[in-house]
């Protein structure tokens, strides 16, 4: 069975606490065709004045009257008053899968008391309903097989002091405090290239070009324009490097403390937006601040870029 790539969501649980209903099962939880729910640790506390052997059992609900249509979790321990048992699993519970417990026979006075600590809940694409994620090797060691994938990953990070100069109109290093930045003027439409290589990370759809800068102004805007250049084998001369169709970002505004950060975002479709980047691809990142067009009166200082998937 092949490992499936799936999208997750990891939302942290708070611990449930509460108690038994006698010899009614009760559903901590319940898996289901699009949500993995993940058990931490489960732990019984017998508050009751007569001992108690619970019972902690994973229920297959597609399963009725089948012999696994019930998987004792728990050994059966017999719990005197006030004494206790963790169950540390780290167990997964698919579609038509329930964490049950219940109590052979009615409490004598008082019920026994669960507290539950879950840790994800992981929601997932491509795991068919019916499909264990759980397999074991040769060994009898178990593996599972969902991967966790980060959508939106950092395929990329430059600061000022990455940058590459064009030959003319470029922007110049500065540093504030202990920060380099580049300064780009407000008059001059001036440049800067950051060189990468798109990770094999990349799932090969639009990208969000993220820049960070402050201004020594503190009014108006400032423009950028972004583009990429594609660096790959045998297809271009680096001796006349050519860039895909600028994407703007037009009107961020500057913080009316100088100093602060500002945050622009470009959104780059792939294709001939990123002048066919794909993953693996060495690339050139050009950021131009377009002067002639933006209020701001004064340098606007670049920090950082990042490149990240979306």
């Amino acid at each position: 069975m092949s490992p499936a790539s799936n999208e997750f969501t990891s939302n942290v649980r708070p611990v449930q606490a509460g108690i038994f209903d006698d010899t009614n099962p009760i559903v901590l939880m319940s898996g289901n065709a699009s949500a993995v729910e993940f058990l931490v640790s489960l732990t019984i506390i017998n508050t009751d004045t007569a001992s108690i052997v619970p019972k902690v059992r994973l229920h297959n609900t597609d399963k009725s009257g089948e012999d696994d249509e019930y998987i004792q979790l728990l050994p059966e321990i017999t719990l005197a008053t006030n004494e206790r048992v963790t169950l540390k699993k780290n167990q997964f519970f698919l579609a038509n899968q329930d964490l049950e417990i219940e109590l052979p026979s009615d409490a004598t006075s008082q019920q026994p008391q669960f507290i539950l600590e879950r840790g994800f809940d992981i929601t997932v694409s491509g795991v068919n309903a019916d499909q264990d994620i759980t397999v074991y090797d040769d060994q009898g060691r178990p593996k599972n097989l969902i991967v966790v994938e980060n959508k939106t990953p950092t395929l990329a990070f430059f600061t000022a002091g990455n940058a590459v100069p064009p030959t003319s109109n470029y922007a110049t290093r500065d540093t504030r405090d202990i920060v380099q930045v580049l300064d780009f003027d407000a008059t001059t439409n001036e440049t800067t290239y950051f060189i990468g290589k798109m990770p094999q990370q990349y799932a090969g759809g639009s990208v969000d070009v993220i820049l960070t800068f402050s201004s020594v102004a503190t009014s108006g805007d400032v423009d950028w324009d972004v583009s990429f250049a594609r660096l790959a084998e045998d297809d271009i001369d680096i001796d006349s490097v050519s860039f895909g169709s600028a994407t703007s970002i037009d009107g961020t505004s500057v913080n009316a403390t100088s100093g602060k950060l500002m945050i622009a975002t470009a959104t780059i479709t792939s294709g001939a937006n990123m002048n066919s980047v794909v993953a693996g691809d060495m690339f050139v990142l050009q950021i131009t601040r377009d002067a002639t067009s933006d209020t701001s009166a004064s340098d606007a200082e670049l920090l950082g870029v990042e490149i990240r998937g979306t």
